[in-house]
């Protein structure tokens, strides 16, 4: 998703060759060509819906585990 200002976020989904959902959140600078690891999400999360609103990112629903998530994080 890109928030804005030339950057792109990635977040949550699977740890790599595992099904455990993480809570990751790295952002990457286009014109620096760079990552950063941010804030992690307060739920570790994957197969959910984001959303940019007002330069805010809103991340909803998805899986964690074996359970189906129905909160928001922002």
């Amino acid at each position: 998703m890109v928030g804005g200002y030339g950057f792109i976020y990635v977040m949550g989904g699977y740890l790599e060759d595992s099904d455990e959902p993480t809570n990751t959140l790295l952002r990457y600078d286009i014109v620096n060509k760079t990552w950063l690891e941010l804030r992690p999400m307060g739920t570790p999360r994957a197969q959910f819906g984001a959303a940019l609103v007002d330069f805010a990112i809103y991340v909803m629903g998805g899986i964690n585990q074996s359970t189906i998530l129905r909160s928001v994080e922002k």
